[in-house]
Formats: structure tokens, C-alpha cells, sequence
């Protein structure tokens, strides 16, 4: 065959990128000491030794690519001589996956035979994880450095491992890395032995007295948490968050808005499969990340040992799972999830509805928050007594039972309301005090009418307050109850709200102090919804090191649980904002999951696009640079059945008028993430726009107590859900109609499939 002179240009011309193809399909072979060789492709993830044009190629071109490449190709000519068999023949392949090698418990029956045999033929006693050219009856292994360093001596071959370069990764997953950074910039590295859990995990475990209190933050990294751009897979969040391996830089974290992590797990999806990492020792303390730095990606589980306040008070424990080669976000939310309920460490709704009926009674209808009903201009800086602004009525009480008669009328039979505003100084006004409620909107007296009104209507509501901030305004204002900076300074809120400079509360000081008369208080008010306690599921718990009350994150989480116990008992139920787990028995329903999508998406830029549809589904926008490229239903797939949830953020009011992101999608994001809707009535929403949040919720209200057990992409606009009872339901986003099981799924909508 002839190439003419233009065909061969053309050939010449792709010689840059069939070399970068070759070295991004690099991957460590257990079988071989964790060498790295070129896999077949996408479509089987294995070395073939019948042939070795791609090691040639490397060998022929490995200086103008790199160490790397000089690397692969003394390493596959090593694995071409090292795998050869008894009768001369090599083995048919050798697989990526180390999990594969390391557990394979069926042995060939003789090494001729077997497409599997890697220089071994498997009937004899010896170290399995020895290679042998021949049948090992000698226990002999064959070395072939000498022969190919004179006919690769010009490749100057070195193997030092160094920070970007994937040889540093342990191919039998036998140590994880340890990096301490120190405040002043210098870090240090060290590995660690894993240990083998009788569940099968691999523990990386610090001792508490081994991690430096003097540390600012100490990094945890397994060697599977690795990939460069261009390798399949990706990395996974605790909410879903989901990036591939497709830019040369960036950080994601969690640790935005005092560190937002809504379950103590991660995952990481490459071509060797899916590991889980499970945090399990000082949780409260851990951020997860996802650096990349020209083009490596990495994933540590990191301690922000600075953040603590004191020394560590535990050992630092991440377990991984790894969950197989086919594995994906899917199979370890079900793991996740199927872990802790065998445990008992979980209560699913359905248990908790024989003993609770106000997570019952919201079994088949959702959550409406009122309108504030009164609240101070929000400004910055601390009032008093004297400079407080004049606290203004929204709407009153009267205005709001009136809401709920034509909400009856207009056929919405059951519904839960949740009131704020109504303590003293209105929203958020004069926090930790709540009462006597605001008198401007009536009293006590006129907020227990109210209730009264909301049950003889077959309703329920509940009462929003919070135990995290604090005002100098406030009745109750003492620097006592404020949680005190290791230096002895008052902790501040990430802002301000209507009373002013917020400061964080010490929740152990206020347990003591105030919930015994707020529980009568409350009692009193003849409630009949859930006691709403804003934030304590939205973010993670504030330690205190005032030496008269300390409390650090974990035993602060206790305290809420305390709390949140309190209410179930003695006020008929409990709910908060967020979906963070440590709460997730005692919640009955919560706001929104998290603001992930919404801030990941951008708070005003998306407001710019003329058609929010282009969102939808979830994808990041082009105008957005960021690590994640979707988010899934990961948090679902756990808690869904657990906990009622409405998605995000960017999902509330779906129906209101006046929402600027409302589209015809967000509802079908709903749909996809198995969640409710929240309407946050305001004094001139309309009745119907609520009716019409609860007509589109009735089809799928008796999904609300089953479990989540897959989602999964159908098409660049379809995605599948299917419940535990064998329910699918596929969301269709695109424009024109989805083929699915012989039906048509109509644009912009949904099709439930029946098992």
C-alpha cells in the first residue's frame, strides 16, 4: 500500500496526539509491582502480551514523551519475558484491576490452560504475588534487567517516584499518605500500613496523640485517589458533587461556609473501580478536596487540626471500601446506607412513623413556610436597647389563618406550616430569646389561636427559632453564652442578620441555661407541627473553649441531638434546615438537602440566561469554572426514606410567582432527585400557586418512605430513578419525546414505569 504525500503529512501531523493518547492510557499493573503499562483501551482495561506495538511505539518514541513513557516501555518488554508460560506461550492478558489480582481465590488448573495464568501455574505452594517465567517448581524467578538495559541503555531509565508521577501509588493499596502542613508553610510526608477491617475495609488511622496539635491542617490520601486528564472516571462528593478528570487546575471543597459536609463520605471512580472513603474518626473535623495541578488530580480526606480549638480528641479514621470494578455513586450510596441500617446506626421514616406522628402525618404532603411575620431592617453592627431598629408586621396571624381557610377550600387537605418571625423582635430579632412572642402580632395568646386554627383545618404548624446565633440585643445577652476562640475572643457569625452582628452560641452553655424554660414555653403554645431549629443540620457544630463550658465540634453535635430529642418527646417532633447526617434520626423533614446546586451554579450569573431550561439537567454552566461537572443524587440514595427532603436551593418555590429561577424544569429536577416541594409563602403569594405545589407532588407522595436505589443517565437529557420498590421514573428534559420499555416519555416531563 502507498500513502501519497498529503496522507503522509496527515499521519505525521497526529503523531503529537496518538503520543499523548499512549501516555494517558498508562495504568499500574499489580502483577507487576505497580509498573505502569499501556491498556488495550476504553473497552478492555488490560495489557495484551500477544502483541506489544504500543510498548515499541513508547520504546521508539519514549524520550521525546517523557520519564513516563521511557518507564511503560522498559516495564512492558519486563511483563512481556515475566508472564511468558511453561510452553512459551504468554498469557492472554493481564488485568488493571489490583483488587482482582490481590483476591482471585481460584486458582488455573495448569499453566497452559489458563487466559488468566500470570507466569504461574497456580498448583503450587509459593508466593502468590511472586512472578516466575517459568512453572515455579524451582522457585526460580527469572530476571531480564541485564538483557534489556544493553538494548535500552540509552533510555537512562530511573524509577524515583515523585509527586506527579502515578509510579508513587502503592499498586496493592498497602500505605496511605500522610502530608502535615504547619502554619508557617512547611509540610511534611510520610506513609502509613493500612489496617485490614473484618468488614473488608483498609482503615488509615492517626492516633490522636500522634497528629500534632501545632498542625494546621493534616491530609489523608489514599493511592487510588489519584487520576490525571484524561483518564476515565471521577471523583464524588458527599452531596453528589461529580467531576471528571478534564482540567489542569482547580480546588473543590467542602469547606465553604464553615464546612458544609453533609455526610462523612467520598468516592473516587477510575479504570481499577470504585473506592469509597468512609470518615469515621474526628468527622466533625474533616473536609473533604479535590485538587488538580497540571492535570493530576487528587483527593484527600483533610483534618483542619487548626480549626479544632484543642488537641485532637480522637483518632482521625478514614476507612475504604473498595466496592469492585463495576461499581459506580450508585452502589455506594447503597452500601453506605445498607452499612448503617445493618448496624442499627439509622431509623428509616417508616419505623419512625409508628412512634411519631407528626413524621406520619407528612408521609403524603409537604412543608409550607409562612410569611415572617415580623422583623427589624437587616443592618450590620450590634444594637441596643436604645439604637434597635422598629420592629414592622408583615403579616399578621389573622392574615395567615385566613391563607390556610381559602388553602382548605381550595382543595389542599393536608399540609404542615412552619412560622417565623413570631419571637420576640421578630425574625431573627433578638436571638437566643424567643419570648414572650412579639407583641406587635399579638401575644402568645394570638400565636396559640393560630395553631388552634391551622389543627380544626386538619393542618399542623410549627414554630422556627435557633440556638446559633446570639445578639447584644438580646434579653438573654451575656458574653457567658458565647462560644469563646482558643485566645479567649468572642467567635462571631459568618454575617449579620435583622438583630444585628450575629455571634455563635455555646450550645452546651445554652442546654444548660435556657431549654428547660423554653420547652415549658413552647408546650404552652398548644403546637401541633415539628419545632423547627434553624441551622443545626446546615452546618457543622461550633466547638467553644471557654474553660468554664468547653465543648468541642463532636459533643456540641451531641448537644443537638439532646435538643432535638427534647423536642420529639415533649413538643411532638423536630426538624432544621440541611440534610448533615448526625442529625438524621431525629429529623422529621428538613428545608433543602443543601445550596450546592444553586451555588455551584452561580446566585445572579445564571440569572443573566435567558432561559433557565439550558440548566437543566444539572451540568455546569459554561459560563462557570469549576471542578464539578454534575451533581447526582448521592445523599438521596443514602437518606431518601430517612428523612423528608426537598433538593436544594434552587429548587424551592418551584411554583411561586416571582421566583426569577423558576422554569418548567425545576420541578422535574425535583422529580430526579426524589424530593419535595417547599413554597415560601410571602403576603402576596397566591393560593393556587401552592395548590399547584401540592397537584404536582400528590403522583409522587407515595414514593416519600421507600428507599432510593439507583439514578442513571439515559441520555444527555434523560435520566432514570428507581425506587426499592422496583418503580422507575425517567425525567425527560429535552425538547422532544424519550423512548423508554416501549413508551414515550413527552418533552419537559416525566413517565412513572410501574414494576
Amino acid at each position: 500500500m502507498t500513502f501519497t504525500n498529503e496522507e503522509r503529512a496527515a499521519l505525521l501531523a497526529r503523531l503529537p496526539a496518538v503520543r499523548e493518547a499512549l501516555v494517558g492510557n498508562l495504568r499500574p499493573f499489580a502483577q507487576c509491582g505497580g509498573a505502569l503499562l499501556p491498556i488495550a483501551g476504553a473497552d478492555y482495561p488490560g495489557a495484551w502480551l500477544e502483541h506489544g506495538q504500543d510498548g515499541f511505539f513508547l520504546a521508539d518514541t519514549a524520550l521525546a514523551l517523557g520519564e513516563e513513557a521511557v518507564a511503560a516501555a522498559w516495564a512492558e518488554q519486563e511483563a512481556f519475558l515475566d508472564h511468558q508460560r511453561e510452553d512459551g506461550l504468554l498469557p492472554f492478558c493481564l488485568t488493571a484491576s489490583a483488587l482482582e489480582a490481590s483476591q482471585r481465590t481460584t486458582r488455573p488448573r495448569s499453566c497452559s490452560t489458563s487466559p488468566l495464568a500470570v507466569g504461574c501455574c497456580g498448583e503450587h505452594d509459593h508466593d502468590p504475588s511472586r512472578n516466575y517465567s517459568r512453572c515455579p517448581l524451582g522457585r526460580v524467578p527469572r530476571h531480564v534487567e541485564h538483557d534489556w538495559q544493553e538494548i535500552h541503555g540509552e533510555c537512562q531509565m530511573n524509577k524515583a517516584p515523585t509527586d506527579h508521577n502515578l509510579e508513587t501509588m502503592a499498586a496493592h493499596d498497602a500505605a496511605f499518605t500522610v502530608r502535615t502542613r504547619f502554619k508557617d508553610g512547611v509540610y511534611r510526608e510520610e506513609t502509613r500500613p493500612f489496617e485490614a477491617m473484618p468488614d473488608g475495609a483498609l482503615r488509615a488511622r492517626i492516633p490522636a496523640a500522634e497528629i500534632d496539635p501545632e498542625a494546621e491542617s493534616v491530609d489523608i490520601l489514599h493511592p487510588r485517589f489519584r487520576a490525571r486528564r484524561g483518564d476515565g472516571g471521577y471523583w464524588l462528593g458527599p452531596r453528589g458533587q461529580l467531576g471528571r478528570f478534564t482540567r489542569d487546575n482547580g480546588v473543590w471543597t467542602t469547606d465553604v461556609y464553615n464546612n458544609y459536609l453533609v455526610l462523612p463520605a467520598c468516592g473516587f471512580k477510575t479504570d481499577a473501580g470504585f473506592v469509597l472513603a468512609w470518615v469515621k474518626g474526628l468527622r466533625f473535623e474533616a473536609e473533604i478536596r479535590v485538587d488538580a495541578a497540571d492535570g493530576l488530580f487528587e483527593m484527600p480526606v483533610r483534618l483542619r487540626i487548626a480549626k479544632i480549638g484543642f488537641s485532637p480528641y480522637e483518632d482521625a479514621i478514614v476507612d475504604f471500601y473498595d466496592l469492585g470494578p463495576d461499581a459506580d455513586y450508585s452502589e455506594a450510596g447503597r452500601f453506605f446506607r445498607k452499612t448503617r441500617l445493618a448496624k442499627g446506626e439509622i431509623v428509616p421514616l417508616v419505623e419512625k412513623m409508628k412512634s411519631r406522628p407528626e413524621v406520619a402525618y407528612l408521609a403524603d404532603t409537604f412543608t409550607a413556610r409562612l410569611p415572617q411575620f415580623a422583623m427589624k431592617p437587616r443592618r450590620p453592627g450590634d444594637q441596643t436597647p436604645e439604637t434597635e431598629p422598629e420592629v414592622e408586621v408583615r403579616f399578621t396571624y389573622e392574615q395567615a389563618a385566613d391563607f390556610m381557610r381559602r388553602l382548605k377550600a381550595a382543595g389542599v387537605e393536608k399540609m404542615e406550616f412552619c412560622a417565623s418571625g413570631w419571637t420576640t423582635g421578630g425574625y431573627d430579632g433578638r436571638f437566643p430569646s424567643f419570648f414572650p412572642s412579639e407583641e406587635k402580632l399579638g401575644g402568645d395568646e394570638a400565636l396559640r389561636e393560630l395553631s388552634r386554627t391551622a389543627t380544626a383545618l386538619g393542618y399542623r404548624m410549627g414554630l422556627q427559632s435557633t440556638y446559633i446565633d446570639a445578639y447584644r440585643v438580646s434579653p438573654r445577652w451575656s458574653e457567658d453564652i458565647i462560644c469563646k476562640h482558643p485566645d479567649g475572643s468572642l467567635v462571631q457569625g459568618e454575617t449579620y442578620w435583622c438583630g444585628g452582628d450575629a455571634w455563635r452560641t455555646c450550645l452546651k452553655r445554652a442546654f444548660e441555661l435556657f431549654l428547660d424554660e423554653d420547652m415549658a414555653s413552647w408546650k404552652s403554645l398548644e403546637l401541633g407541627g415539628a419545632n423547627y431549629i434553624d441551622v443545626f443540620s446546615a452546618l457543622s457544630p461550633c466547638p467553644c473553649c471557654d474553660p468554664r463550658h468547653p465543648v468541642n465540634r463532636a459533643e456540641a453535635a451531641e448537644v443537638q441531638r439532646r435538643i432535638a430529642q427534647r423536642c420529639i418527646d415533649e413538643l411532638g417532633g423536630f426538624a432544621s434546615e440541611c440534610g448533615e447526617d448526625h442529625l438524621i434520626n431525629e429529623l422529621s423533614y428538613i428545608n433543602y438537602v443543601g445550596p450546592e446546586m444553586l451555588r455551584w451554579q452561580g446566585y445572579e450569573e445564571t440569572l443573566a440566561l435567558p432561559n433557565q431550561e439550558v440548566l437543566f439537567p444539572l451540568r455546569c454552566p459554561d459560563l462557570m469554572t469549576c471542578l464539578i461537572d454534575e451533581i447526582v443524587p448521592f445523599w438521596e440514595i443514602v437518606y431518601h426514606g430517612f428523612v423528608f427532603h426537598p433538593a436544594d436551593r434552587l429548587t424551592q418555590n418551584h411554583t411561586i410567582a416571582g421566583n426569577r429561577r423558576r422554569s418548567p424544569s425545576t420541578w422535574l429536577l425535583s422529580v430526579e432527585f426524589a424530593a419535595r416541594p417547599i413554597p415560601y409563602i410571602e403576603p402576596d403569594t397566591a393560593v393556587e400557586d401552592v395548590k399547584r405545589a401540592y397537584d404536582d407532588y400528590r403522583p409522587l407522595a407515595r414514593f416519600s418512605t421507600l428507599f432510593l436505589e439507583e439514578h442513571r443517565r439515559l441520555s444527555n437529557h434523560a435520566r432514570l430513578i428507581r425506587y426499592s420498590d422496583g418503580t422507575e421514573i425517567v425525567v425527560n428534559y429535552g425538547h422532544g419525546p424519550f423512548p423508554h420499555r416501549g413508551a414515550e416519555v413527552a418533552p419537559l416531563s416525566y413517565r412513572i414505569f410501574e414494576p
